[in-house]
C-alpha cells in the first residue's frame, strides 16, 4: 500500500543481481510503509505480525550472509 515502492524494490533487486550483490527483497502485500515502526504515524500503520515476520527474515539473511 506504498505507492510504487514494490516496483522500486524490484528495480533495486534487479540492480543488485546485475552486480552480484547479496540482497533479498521481501514484499508484504497489503501493508503500509513503516509497518514495523510502532511510533510512526501514531502507530496507524504498525502491523506487529508483519513486523515480526520481517525481523525474522532479516535475522535469517544476516546469519547466512555473515556465515560466509
Amino acid at each position: 500500500l506504498d505507492g510504487n515502492a514494490a516496483e522500486q524494490a524490484m528495480a533495486f533487486s534487479q540492480a543488485a543481481d546485475a552486480v552480484e550483490a547479496r540482497a533479498e527483497i521481501h514484499i508484504f502485500p497489503g501493508r503500509h510503509h513503516a509497518f514495523a515502526q510502532p511510533l510512526f504515524n501514531a502507530g496507524g500503520t504498525y502491523d506487529p505480525v508483519a513486523a515480526e515476520a520481517a525481523w525474522g527474515i532479516t535475522l535469517d539473511f544476516l546469519e547466512r550472509a555473515l556465515a560466509d
